[in-house]
């Protein structure tokens, strides 16, 4: 069942400023959809669209499969945890979390059974006494996040919550929160800058520039198979080269030629891109591929975890200089016989960005 659904979404400010451009975008009830792009690109307009703080100038946006450009945000049904979001400080956890149901004029022996029931979730058991005050921060988190479940809102929004804290509570929060996720096979909408974070916890991932919504997939299709050289940039570490030819499936550059496994969809210039972890130093690798062969020099490297990140440059006119991720063991010095993984191989428009191949 479609819980969100954004139809040609656009977002005009008074002072004419659009910060969403014609946005389409469709999310399942049960999905943890992560919002990825850097600042100003959009995420933080298309969830206050959806959360109904903000009014959308084109477009239809539906909830629930209703249309809801007119709803209040209080007929909406969602909950909002936004950047440094705070809790009032007199109250205790328990009128914390009974909060948003006295507003809703609910029973309070069903305020008491939702709110007990919340806190058992996030281990606020016996905290529902103490004032949120004399919490430590990680537990003002949790009262945060069960304040949120305790109403069972139908979508839960989330404007990049845990950017303000430190590496390893960032971390731990987003642990409990991608178990919450399970747990409570709800839907989850989250906004974030961290390509790590988004990857690790989204089941789809909407890459967002410039108020547009680039490409929606699986971290893993996005990764592998990029619409845009955008996407293809900020999902990892990106080997470029900016002044390829294409001839069909050739790709000619100074320094090699490449043989694609198919023909670009149109010729002429591109960018040509390849992962580090794509590029093969192994002779045995390059005997076995040379329609992708090319020879370059090794100029340093820099371990990486296990691996090993060379920096190499080919040995045309004009060098190219590029990062080859490897596990290999041995020694790389100097001029050495490299090969691409044809199939890992990314080709740009260099005009408009967009990819120029198409893999199912």
């Amino acid at each position: 069942m479609t819980i969100l659904q954004l139809e040609n979404v656009t977002k005009t400010y008074p002072g004419g400023e659009t910060a969403l451009r014609e946005a389409d975008l469709a999310m399942e009830a049960g999905e943890f959809l992560v919002l990825l792009g850097p600042q100003g690109s959009g995420k933080s307009t298309l969830l206050r669209l959806v959360g109904g703080l903000d009014d959308v100038t084109e477009g239809i946006l539906r909830i629930d499969g209703k249309t809801a450009n007119d709803l209040t945000p209080k007929e909406r049904d969602i909950a909002m945890i936004g950047q440094n979001q705070s809790l009032p400080a007199q109250f205790t956890v328990y009128d914390n979390l009974a909060y948003g149901l006295r507003l809703r004029k609910v029973p309070e022996d069903i305020v008491d059974r939702e709110v007990r029931a919340a806190a058992a979730v996030f281990g606020l058991g016996e905290l529902l006494g103490r004032r949120t005050k004399t919490l430590p921060v990680e537990t003002r988190q949790r009262v945060l996040l069960a304040r949120s479940l305790v109403r069972r809102p139908k979508l839960f929004l989330f404007d990049d919550p845990f950017n303000h804290l430190d590496e390893a509570l960032h971390a731990r929060m987003c642990a409990e929160l991608a178990k919450l996720h399970v747990r409570l096979d709800a839907s989850f909408v989250y906004a974030t800058e961290d390509r790590a974070e988004a990857l690790a916890l989204g089941t789809r991932v909407a890459v967002m520039n410039a108020g547009r919504i680039e490409q929606v997939g699986t971290p893993l299709e996005l990764y592998d198979a990029p619409a845009s050289l955008f996407v293809a940039d900020y999902l990892g570490a990106l080997n470029k080269l900016r002044t390829v030819r294409v001839e069909g499936n050739t790709v000619h550059a100074d320094g090699f030629t490449a043989v694609l496994p198919q023909a670009a969809e149109r010729d002429g210039e591109a960018v040509f891109a390849v992962r580090p972890e794509d590029i093969r130093p192994e002779a045995s690798f390059a005997e076995a591929h040379p329609e992708t062969s090319f020879r370059a020099c090794v100029t340093g490297e820099e371990p990486i975890g296990p691996d090993r990140l060379l920096h190499c440059e080919t040995l045309g006119e004009t060098p190219w200089s590029f990062d080859v991720r490897t596990a290999s063991e041995g020694e790389f010095p100097g001029e050495r016989t490299f090969a691409f993984d044809g199939t890992r191989i990314l080709l740009f428009d260099a005009k408009t960005g967009e990819s120029l191949l198409k893999r199912a």
